[in-house]
């Protein structure tokens, strides 16, 4: 009761009690003066008493039924009042369980701890198996946490920081929960710790979302940082390996690795790893198809999640996966250029339901991987079709090339300026560009240039440039317009090639097609002529033999004899220039060639001809036909005399030279090697440099008509390139003209040759030969021509009486026959026929025209004697001499 509640009510009963006992005073004195009887005062007392008790019994019911009534309402607002603390604290318990949120207490002193039931709930544990002390409360606190858990708990005590933290606890299930305490320490008046309350909430949900969502940061910031990396142009082994350590990492797995599908698909083999025994990076393999984790994956071709490796059964083999304490697992798919090329794998030792997001994450590293490898195959095609192309624009000496309408600037590529032969960085104007230009062709360049930026005509042309060493080279130049999106022309750009092996090959074939024009020209006449040239030559040589003294008989004979040897020679040119004149090229010393000529020039060529012999120091051995090597030079030098008629010096040089391969490449016709070189060099008018292309064409001549047969130098060109040579003409009009031939060079040692001013004709013993020749006319004449020289002869008209008289005449001593004859069996084949039944019997074959029966690549088969027509007596002497007899 409180103190005024008491005051008031000893007011009352004091009040109660002065007025009760006047009353009594007051009343007993009044009735003792009126009333003097005792029992009548007795009774008078009785009754007052009585009225005093019924008045009291009066005020006590008033006021207990005041009281009793203000009590009841009291007792009304009591339980109200309890009802609403009931609803009060049903809700904050309602409120405590929803949000997880739990009170505690703990006595310092003692080091009990007392929960609400709400914590209880949060810890998973019923109050009785609670120990009630701090000691139980931290056995659930997980390991990681109790450190950091004590330490704030000392700061508290400490009165440094209230306790607040949140901190992981492991419930008797093994379920991990994630809790937030609070709490406040409470001390005595002598300042120490002796209680501390708080509160714990249950925030495990909104602790994995936010984990959750910090994994994925992690994931998508590791995903962003890895395609960084692979746009960065990183090699895929470097990605393999930056992707499974972030694999593992942001998965917090003990293991990842990449396992590509082995050539053939049989296998799959670890090719990168974390976590994994070192010997088994690179080595380990398993078997593709459901054999593996990995090959099954690739063969279902998508990611596959294994919750529990312990009860799997959708592949087998897993064994090494257990051996390394595996339980649970993402594999995904790594696509290649071809497609499956491997797997990604994450693995840990911990049973774990990966999210859908780790499954995407993992996807995801093995696209970028994927992605790497398309782009390194995709580069490697680049590499590879820029190399072709390089090659190939090297093969086709093809460069590109663009010019500027603004400035005017030129710019090209490296194969652009190796052509005109300059440095690469060299950026040319446009009329320093025109300049590189031939004279003649600047004019046509300069219009193309002019009519494509003003029009926008395209234009492909073949022109002449001289490069920066002065070499004249053939190219051919594309140009096309560009355009900006209004329509202005804003450059020109192309290509450039060097077309000189083009060009130079052209005018071979046109060679080759003239040459062909002329052999089958010469082959078709030069049988037949050669027959006739045969009996002119022979009869005219004949009757000047025995015109004795009647000169004019003897002169008649020899104009007949020379205009036959002049007809011979024309047709020896016209063999040569189509290469079809047989050679014998053996090796030969030029120098000693030369010098035996010098008598024989000098009388030819007149005293108004100075001529010089240079001989090169230690000059090679060539292997070349000395007597068409003698003809050619006379040739040349015939036409040098022709070229300086008022006379001038003619020097013949000659040395050793190498052509190399860049020489080469620019004269195709030509082998790379060693030569033996000869230059004729004359003072003389020289070439124009429109005609230089065209002085070893056949009939082609510079001399007034008459003067020349246009066959000198064809047939010096013919002869140097059937003997695997090479011929160049340097001339500037006015100044001179210089022809090199370039001879093979030969090891071996050159053969002395024999020279003798007289010929003895040689005769025979009485040998019988056999002729074998279809032109009736040369048959007789040979036949007697023969026997003027002492043997016997036999005749046949064609291969077949030859081989009946070869069977019936076994002293036939040697075969005298034409290579070219009609029927079935030509020379060769005859004699062929005639050594298989009689061996080693002596064959010499005669011709105006090989063809290539005895022939071939222009040199004489090897042991094979050639008597060519037409020719002297003294000739088919010495040729029947030297095949009966033979060194």
């Amino acid at each position: 009761m409180s103190n005024r509640a008491s005051t008031r009510a000893l007011r009352l009963s004091l009040g109660y009690l002065v007025l009760a006992g006047a009353y009594i005073v007051v009343s007993s004195t009044l009735l003792g003066s009126l009333e003097s009887d005792p029992d009548a005062y007795v009774n008078l007392e009785v009754l007052k008493g009585l009225a005093f008790v019924a008045v009291t019994s009066i005020l006590l019911f008033l006021l207990a039924r005041r009281l009793l009534r203000r009590s009841e309402d009291e007792a009304q607002r009591l339980e109200a009042a309890e009802q609403a603390l009931r609803r009060s604290r049903d809700t904050l318990a309602e409120a405590q369980r929803i949000a997880g949120l739990g009170s505690w207490d703990a006595d310092l002193s003692s080091g009990t701890l007392s929960w609400s039931d709400e914590v209880y709930d949060i810890f998973g544990v019923a109050p009785e198996a609670f120990g009630h002390t701090v000691e139980a409360f931290m056995a659930f606190v997980h390991t990681d946490d109790r450190r950091a858990l004590s330490q704030a708990q000392q700061r508290a005590l400490a009165g440094e920081a209230p306790l607040e933290l949140e901190h992981r606890i492991v419930r008797p299930d093994g379920e991990v929960r994630y809790v937030y305490e609070r709490a406040e320490v409470y001390h005595d008046e002598q300042g120490r710790a002796r209680r501390q309350i708080g509160t714990v909430q249950d925030i495990t949900e909104r602790k994995l979302v936010e984990l959750e969502l910090a994994r994925r940061n992690r994931q998508q910031s590791t995903i962003a940082e890895l395609g960084l990396e692979a746009l960065n142009h990183t090699t895929v082994d470097d990605l393999i390996n930056h992707a499974t350590s972030a694999a593992a990492r942001v998965l917090e797995t003990e293991l990842a690795g990449v396992l590509k599908l082995e050539p053939g698909g049989e296998h799959v083999r670890l090719i990168a790893g974390i976590g994994w025994p070192t010997e088994a990076i690179g080595k380990g393999l398993v078997p593709a198809g459901d054999g593996s984790l990995a090959g099954y994956t690739l063969s279902v071709g998508e990611p596959v999640v294994v919750r529990d490796l312990r009860t799997e059964t959708r592949f087998g083999s897993f064994q090494v996966l257990l051996d390394q304490g595996i339980v649970s697992s993402i594999t995904a798919v790594i696509w290649g250029v071809d497609g499956a090329w491997g797997v990604l794998s994450v693995h840990t030792n911990r049973r774990r339901d990966f999210s859908a997001a780790d499954v995407s994450f993992v996807q995801s590293l093995a696209n970028l991987i994927g992605e790497v490898l398309q782009r390194e195959h995709a580069n490697r095609v680049i590499r590879e079709r820029n190399v072709l192309r390089g090659i190939a624009a090297d093969a086709a000496r093809l460069g590109g090339w663009a010019l500027d309408a603004a400035t005017f600037e030129i710019s090209w590529s490296e194969e652009v300026a190796r052509i005109h032969e300059v440095p690469a960085d060299y950026v040319p104007s446009l009329e320093e560009g025109v300049a590189f230009y031939a004279p003649e062709h600047r004019d046509r360049i300069r219009q193309c240039f002019e009519t494509c930026l003003r029009d926008g005509t395209p234009y492909d042309e073949e022109l002449q440039i001289i490069t920066a060493r002065g070499r004249r080279v053939w190219v051919r130049v594309i140009g096309r317009p560009e355009r900006d999106a209004a329509g202005r022309i804003t450059r020109i750009h192309g290509a450039f090639q060097d077309i000189s092996e083009r060009k130079d090959l052209e005018s071979m074939l046109h060679q080759s097609q003239r040459l062909e024009a002329v052999g089958q020209l010469t082959g078709g006449v030069a049988h037949d002529f050669n027959n006739l040239l045969t009996v002119i030559l022979g009869n005219a040589d004949l009757i000047m033999a025995e015109a004795g003294d009647q000169a004019r008989l003897h002169g008649l004979a020899e104009s007949t004899f020379r205009a036959a040897r002049r007809g011979a020679e024309l047709t020896s040119r016209l063999l040569a220039y189509a290469r079809k004149q047989p050679l014998e090229p053996v090796p030969t010393d030029v120098a000693n060639l030369l010098a035996g000529m010098d008598q024989l020039l000098r009388r030819t060529l007149g005293e108004k001809v100075e001529i010089e012999l240079v001989r090169g120091g230690g000059l090679w051995t060539a292997m070349v036909d000395p007597a068409q090597l003698e003809s050619a030079v006379l040739n040349l030098c015939l036409n040098a005399r022709d070229a300086m008629p008022d006379g001038g010096r003619l020097t013949i040089e000659t040395a050793n030279a190498h052509l190399d391969e860049d020489y080469a490449k620019q004269h195709v016709e030509i082998t790379a090697g060693h030569y033996v070189m000869i230059a004729v060099t004359d003072t003389g008018s020289g070439v124009a440099p429109e005609l230089a292309d065209r002085v070893f064409e056949p009939f082609f001549t510079t001399k007034p008509s008459g003067q020349g047969s246009g066959l000198g130098l064809s047939m010096v060109y013919g002869f140097v390139k059937q003997s695997r040579g090479h011929i160049k003409l340097y001339s500037e009009p006015g100044e001179g003209t210089t022809v090199k031939l370039y001879l093979p060079r030969t090891r071996d040692r050159a053969q002395q040759e024999s020279r003798s001013g007289h010929r003895d004709i040689p005769r025979g013993n009485g040998e019988l030969i056999l002729i074998v020749e279809d032109d009736e006319l040369v048959r007789q004449f040979v036949r007697d021509q023969v026997a003027g020289l002492g043997y016997h002869v036999l005749a046949a008209p064609n291969a077949a009486e030859a081989l009946t008289l070869l069977d019936s005449e076994p002293d036939i001593a040697l075969l005298f026959t034409d290579v070219v004859m009609p029927g079935e069996m030509d020379g060769r084949e005859l004699a062929d026929a005639a050594q298989a039944v009689r061996p080693g019997l002596p064959v010499l074959f005669t011709s105006g025209y090989t063809e290539n029966a005895i022939v071939h690549q222009g040199r004489l088969d090897p042991g094979v004697a050639l008597l060519a027509k037409p020719y002297r007596l003294t000739d088919l002497a010495e040729k029947l001499a030297a095949t009966l007899n033979p060194p």
